[in-house]
């Protein structure tokens, strides 16, 4: 499975323009974000479109490093049944 490093913010003041990359970030199949420094709803918001996009085009997509806050906000919600967060061990 491919997998493309995402780095930088992923928050209401960066996520628009960063859908300019989500259909690649979309076919990726396995997006890292262990280089992500700031998030907050915006970057929950995204996880999900790319996971709409993904399974729209038929292809698996999986998320690994979340950081802290983003995946507080993924258990928050509930989200693990719809987005596939592998966590660290």
């Amino acid at each position: 499975m491919n997998s493309l490093r995402i780095t930088g913010e992923l928050s209401l003041r960066t996520v628009p323009q960063r859908l300019a990359e989500a259909d690649a970030w979309a076919r990726a199949g396995s997006l890292d974000l262990s280089g992500v420094t700031q998030t907050d709803s915006a970057a929950l918001g995204l996880l999900l479109e790319l996971t709409r996009r993904a399974r729209s085009a038929g292809l698996p997509l999986q998320f690994t490093g979340l950081p802290p806050q983003l995946l507080d906000l993924v258990r928050f919600f509930e989200l693990q049944s719809v987005l596939t967060v592998t966590e660290s061990a």
